[in-house]
C-alpha cells in the first residue's frame, strides 16, 4: 500500500509501494519507498484507490498515476494483471475545473467535485456507486453525475452519497 501527505504550500509527499508506479515518481521500484516529493505543484486534494492515485491542482486539473486495475486512471482504459502501470502523473482529459477528489474505500472509485458544484467520477462501478447509470462493470472514462448543487459528498466501498445545497441527501 501507499500513503500521501500534502504540505501547506501545495507539495505532495508519497511513500510505500511503487511497483506499478503507484507513487507517481516517474519510475517503478519493487521495494517500498521512503517519503519522497512528487513532481506536482500546487496540489489541493489527493486520494488513492487500490494501486492508483489522483490529485487536484490549484488550476483545476486532475492528475492520475499508478495501477489501472480498477480503471482508476480515468483514461478510458481498464488495465488487467499484465498492465505495467503509469508511473508519471498524467492529466485526466476533459476536467479543468476540479476543486476536490475523493476515493471509495476498498480501492474502487474516484469522484471529483467541480467548481460548478457538480460531480464527475470514474473507476469501478460494479454496484452503480459512480451514479452515472453504469452498474456491473467499470467506468473507465470520467462521467458526470446528474446531481446539481452539490455541497458535500462521501464515498464508501460500494456506494457514494452527497448533500445538495437545499439540504437533500
Amino acid at each position: 500500500s501507499m500513503g500521501f501527505a500534502l504540505t501547506k504550500d501545495g507539495r505532495a509527499i508519497g511513500w510505500g509501494q511503487n511497483d506499478r508506479g503507484s507513487l507517481g515518481l516517474g519510475h517503478m521500484t519493487p521495494e517500498p519507498q521512503r517519503p519522497t516529493e512528487l513532481p506536482l505543484k500546487d496540489v489541493v486534494s489527493i486520494a488513492t484507490v487500490r494501486g492508483a492515485a489522483a490529485a487536484v491542482t490549484r488550476d483545476g486539473r486532475v492528475w492520475t498515476w499508478g495501477d489501472n486495475g480498477q480503471a482508476g486512471l480515468g483514461n478510458g482504459l481498464h488495465g488487467d494483471t499484465s498492465d505495467p502501470g503509469q508511473p508519471t502523473p498524467q492529466p485526466v482529459k476533459g476536467i479543468s475545473d476540479a476543486v476536490e477528489v475523493k476515493a471509495g474505500s476498498y480501492g474502487r472509485h474516484f469522484i471529483v467535485r467541480r467548481r460548478n458544484d457538480t460531480l464527475t467520477g470514474w473507476g469501478n462501478s460494479d454496484w452503480g456507486q459512480l451514479g452515472a447509470g453504469i452498474a456491473g462493470f467499470f467506468q473507465p472514462t470520467p462521467k458526470a453525475v446528474a446531481l446539481p448543487g452539490v455541497e458535500a459528498y462521501w464515498l464508501g466501498g460500494n456506494f457514494s452519497f452527497a448533500r445538495t445545497k437545499d439540504g437533500a441527501i
